[in-house]
């Protein structure tokens, strides 16, 4: 199984977003596992979230 990686994102808005990913698991639950995610900082990557982040706020903000 592998401990960690990158794994690139093709998102329609900001393109492609490669990413790393490392793993967090539970010792009360050691099947289960929580991939966390992390751009670079300062990284186009990094910019490519913060853009998608001001897409989302604009287009996907709650609606009464």
């Amino acid at each position: 199984m592998k401990r960690r990686g990158t794994r690139t994102h093709n998102h329609p808005v900001v393109g492609e977003i490669p990413l790393d990913w490392d793993p967090l698991t539970s010792d009360a639950d050691p099947d289960q596992q929580l991939i966390i995610y992390t751009a670079e900082p300062g990284s186009r990557s990094e910019q490519a979230l913060r853009e998608l982040a001001a897409w989302a706020a604009e287009n996907i903000g709650t609606h009464p």
